[in-house]
């Protein structure tokens, strides 16, 4: 399914580093091996560390977001994450999405989120109903999926080694596009604004 031609599916998000990536993929790899069916695995391009999803907004008012975005980004400064383990949400008895942990200055990412959340709030984005959980989406389990399946993915995904990587420093936020195509989402860097840089402005296209 496609979003409309007069909308933009768009999301904020903090990228990774490519190692973190490259340990990422490797992961889902493995994972991908043991569990070949049933799981639509995210594409390595489409890791990062997502601040707000915004969803299908009209062209228009992109501008509006990319003009909200300056101010929390001034208001932080550049932190370290690293990777943390695998998990699933919402839990291992019924696994509906399969992700890669996060570690470091989670209080530091934590304040970021916030500053969005509260910038996109009073542009009128409706505001999150679920403590922020700070993760990079692996894969996410289809609907309609078996419990042996469910108990499969559980158990494969609880004893798979950690993803390993050095910890990278997060200095960005970033706005995306996504286009959805038949062989997947691909995203796309529309904006980015500089963690405490006096206007924020890292670039924008």
């Amino acid at each position: 399914m496609t979003a409309p031609k007069e909308t933009v599916r768009t999301f904020i998000a903090a990228a990774i580093s490519p190692e973190a990536r490259q340990a990422l993929e490797d992961a889902a790899g493995r994972l991908r091996q043991d569990i070949p069916k049933g799981v639509g695995w995210t594409k390595s391009q489409g890791f990062h560390v997502t601040l707000k999803f915004l969803g299908n907004i009209r062209p228009e008012f992109v501008d509006r977001v990319s003009d909200s975005l300056g101010a929390p980004a001034a208001r932080s400064t550049p932190f370290q994450l690293g990777l943390a383990g695998l998990g699933m949400f919402p839990n291992q008895r019924r696994p509906r999405v399969v992700w890669a942990g996060l570690g470091g200055d989670l209080e530091a990412l934590s304040a970021l989120y916030q500053a969005v959340e509260q910038a996109m709030t009073e542009l009128g984005f409706a505001p999150e109903d679920r403590p922020y959980a700070p993760h990079i989406t692996l894969g996410r389990v289809r609907r309609g999926a078996s419990e042996g399946l469910l108990s499969k993915i559980s158990s494969t995904v609880t004893v798979a080694p950690k993803p390993l990587a050095q910890p990278w420093q997060v200095d960005s936020v970033h706005l995306f596009r996504t286009d959805l195509q038949p062989s997947g989402a691909e995203h796309t860097v529309i904006g980015s604004w500089a963690l405490g840089a006096p206007n924020a402005a890292a670039g924008r296209s």
